[in-house]
């Protein structure tokens, strides 16, 4: 059981959330309701709002979910007069309570989060800051955090290659329920009597909604190579109902260019040729010519020239970042690749 807290409003909405979620999140189902007619203002708000959490998270994790069955949907219910009597009938009336969750990141501005530095609503001394630190692996978070924000980024700046290459973007070893580890934290909280920052404990709850629905979506889409076909169809579809439709004009333009490329050269099939290879030096200064790295991955679907290679195998055409060192960088080209995800900017 968690621990009713003190009378702090950002506590009793955490606790209304985690309330509902420990007692819901095995089952299945496809309707939630919550009833608002009894209780004090504050309470109600509270519910409300985790309520819209709650709501929102299931949301994410459904975003690739066709099958409208498994959306989720909310209700609130509420008497018409308010209900003192026990033991009475009373009318009531059920409202659809709708949310949007949309794509984006929901740590977005915050570049390097240091989990425990946000998450009090209340000054807190650096005893209390070091206890946490060290009960709690704060840097396992963060970590979780930060890989989840290269997942997401791969796919919110258009660079699909990316996310399904594990050194680069490594899913699999964020194996923890880290909603679970979020309500532990919690409850040490109303133990110390502070009060926890709502806000960001909501940017870490739909952060790790995303890292489940992107693992889904990984685990989904298991591939040993990549073809361009692949690219082309799936992203496709994931930037329609991501509402991302601008990112596939840029990678279908991005996927001609080299399909045309490799037409119209002599690439022998099973031969993996990187893609620098097939631009003259006349061509690079015309379609290539800003020096910035980074700017020229994001603006070109991630398939920096000299950072991928091209395999042909009849008709398909297969696409793989480099797997070696740059050279006159003491990083490979993958790493370097991982530090434009962590900041696009």
């Amino acid at each position: 059981l968690i621990k009713m807290p003190e009378n702090y409003f950002h506590n009793w909405m955490a606790f209304s959330f985690f309330s509902i979620y420990e007692r819901i999140k095995n089952d299945n189902f496809n309707k939630l309701v919550i009833d608002v007619s009894v209780g004090q203002n504050v309470y109600v708000i509270s519910l409300v709002e985790a309520f819209r959490l709650l709501l929102t998270h299931y949301d994410i994790v459904n975003m690739i979910e066709s099958d409208e069955s498994k959306k989720i949907k909310g209700f609130i219910l509420n008497s018409n007069r308010p209900v003192v009597e026990e033991n009475k009938e009373y009318k009531i009336v059920l409202y659809q309570y709708d949310v949007n969750a949309f794509f984006v990141f929901p740590f977005s501005k915050d570049k390097d989060v240091k989990f425990f530095d946000i998450l009090f609503n209340n000054e807190v001394g650096g005893e209390i800051k070091r206890k946490f630190n060290k009960k709690f692996d704060y840097k396992r978070i963060n970590n979780a955090i930060g890989e989840t924000r290269r997942a997401f980024n791969s796919i919110y700046y258009n660079a699909p290659l990316a996310f399904f290459d594990k050194d680069i973007i490594d899913l699999d070893k964020l194996n923890d329920d880290y909603l679970k580890e979020l309500k532990v934290v919690f409850d040490e909280i109303v133990n110390e009597n502070i009060e926890i920052n709502f806000i960001t404990l909501r940017k870490a709850v739909l952060t790790f909604s995303f890292l489940e629905m992107l693992k889904k979506l990984r685990e989904r889409e298991k591939v040993e190579e990549v073809d361009l076909d692949f690219l082309e169809k799936k992203f496709s579809d994931l930037y329609k109902k991501f509402g991302l439709s601008l990112n596939m004009r840029f990678l279908e333009r991005d996927i001609n260019e080299i399909r045309n490329i490799i037409r119209e050269s002599k690439i022998k099939d099973g031969e993996w040729v990187c893609l620098s290879n097939f631009f003259t030096k006349e061509k690079t200064e015309k379609k290539w010519g800003s020096s910035d790295e980074k700017r020229n991955f994001f603006a070109h679907s991630g398939f920096l020239r000299e950072y991928v290679e091209i395999k042909k195998d009849g008709e398909k055409i297969f696409i793989r970042y480099i797997d070696a060192k740059k050279q006159g960088s003491d990083k490979t080209y993958k790493e370097i690749i991982k530090t434009f995800l962590c900041n696009p900017f």
